[in-house]
């Protein structure tokens, strides 16, 4: 028989912004016979191998759920450890015992019951996921279990997790929560961006997303992030968060610190451009690129730093590199493009002067300017959307730019918007589903959990 697990909700993590974002991690629970519910598709989500699953078990799974939901956990615990005696060979019955300990806020009873369910059956990923949530709420309620090491044993319990179900999206939330404590915002910002793939309708997932962009230093990408789930929380989309007031809650303060950011970075720039027109370009090179090291999500810092590069030492395949991680982080910044193409045509003159070999496809630099042009006009539809966040025809274009710039996994989430406020669109339904397949396809895992 092959297993479902239907979800129950368990409040996980409130991450360090300390905003009530509200959105609760779905843990695996109960009976052969549920459905998996997560917000992908059916071939998307990955089966758990099979396991013998006794009527019995899928009483007591049930029975615990039913109690839950009437708030009497009270009731079952001795019913699960009576399970447990009689079946020590089952994991799912210590999967379950563990699923109890934690509602109980027993954390280090959990932990055993998960780690004697992975002894069973050491590819159940539901177990080790739920293993990092036990240590992340272990560190919240026990000061003595605050040590780094648990934080490193949770973000591998989370990464197993993954590496199991790849296609699941509460499995990397908990991944995404682990890495988020531990610092690790780079992480934590991949592993929500893989959840806005599978569930690019998802207001929550955009608000975490914005949240671990903004630690990690891309204040730009985040508001973009955020004013996306704003878009979003529309009645239309069932995976709104309960009322629009709710979100503008969540999304307000973040988006205020992610603005500050952004100002704060321009003031540096401000610095660096009286260097420049003094002529004073080392001191203005050097002042760049100490910024861009300090702001490494911020596209247009490192525009800036690639330009005074090239001032500075004549160092176009340095100011070559700058700019495809500017474009790299933002495929719409159109001075990045405009000054990329200035670099390739000096690099292509040099590589003629010194009888170099050409690259296969020679530089079309009219081609070139052409991708600026069509960049900057999607970023400015872009920032239309701040005042007229439900234009379908913009969210489209945005989503076709992306698309274009060969990054299906940005257009994905505005063709959805797009979609859901035209839902009668077909061509519009067609488009969403080709750009979707391709941007599931880019879907990796962290070079950790290899």
């Amino acid at each position: 028989m092959r297993l479902r697990f239907a979800v129950r909700r368990y409040n996980l993590v409130n991450m360090k912004t300390r905003l009530a974002l509200k959105t609760r991690i779905a843990c695996a629970l109960a009976a052969a016979t549920a459905l998996l519910i997560v917000f992908v598709s059916p071939a998307l989500a990955a089966d758990l191998p099979d396991y013998p699953v006794s009527a019995e078990f899928q009483a007591l799974a049930a029975g615990y759920e039913s109690m839950t939901l009437k708030g009497r956990i009270e009731v079952m615990p001795a019913r699960i450890r009576a399970y447990v005696a009689a079946h020590p060979e089952d994991p799912l019955g210590h999967y379950l015992a563990g699923i109890a300990a934690m509602d109980r806020q027993e954390f280090d009873l959990a932990l055993d019951s998960f780690g004697a369910a992975l002894g069973l059956a050491p590819d159940l990923a539901d177990a080790h996921a739920q293993s990092a949530a036990a240590l992340l709420s272990s560190r919240r309620t026990d000061p003595a279990a605050a040590a780094t090491a648990t934080l490193d044993m949770a973000m591998v319990a989370a990464s197993r997790a993954v590496a199991i179900s790849p296609g699941r999206p509460d499995l990397r939330v908990i991944q995404s929560a682990a890495a988020f404590e531990a610092g690790r915002f780079d992480i934590a910002a991949q592993a929500m961006e893989a959840c806005v793939l599978l569930a690019p309708g998802s207001v929550s997932f955009h608000i975490r997303l914005g949240t671990a962009l903004l630690q990690s230093g891309a204040p730009v990408r985040a508001v973009r992030e955020l004013n996306l789930a704003y878009i979003l929380n529309s009645e239309a989309n069932p995976q709104s968060l309960e009322t629009r007031a709710e979100a503008l809650d969540a999304i307000a303060p973040l988006m205020t610190r992610a603005r500050r950011e952004t100002k704060e970075a321009q003031g540096g720039l401000e610095a660096v451009n009286t260097l420049r027109k003094s002529k004073e370009y080392l001191q203005a090179a050097a002042a760049a690129l100490e910024l861009a090291s300090q702001h490494p999500g911020d596209p247009e810092i490192q525009t800036v730093a690639a330009i005074t590069r090239m001032e500075a030492f004549q160092d176009a395949d340095g100011a070559a590199a700058l700019l495809e991680k500017a474009i790299e982080t933002d495929p719409l910044h159109v001075r990045a493009r405009e000054a990329l193409c200035g670099v390739r045509e000096m690099q292509e003159k040099a590589r003629a002067a010194d009888n170099a070999q050409q690259p296969a496809i020679p530089f079309d630099w009219k081609q070139c300017m052409l991708d600026a042009a069509d960049a900057g006009n999607a970023a400015a539809l872009l920032d239309a959307l701040y005042t007229d966040p439900e234009r379908v025809e913009w969210l489209r274009k945005i989503g076709a730019a992306f698309d274009r710039f060969g990054r299906p996994d940005r257009a994905l989430p505005y063709l959805h918007a797009a979609a859901l406020l035209d839902p009668a669109d077909t061509e519009l339904n067609s488009e969403l589903e080709i750009v979707r397949a391709r941007a599931l396809a880019r879907i990796k895992l962290p070079s950790d959990e290899r």
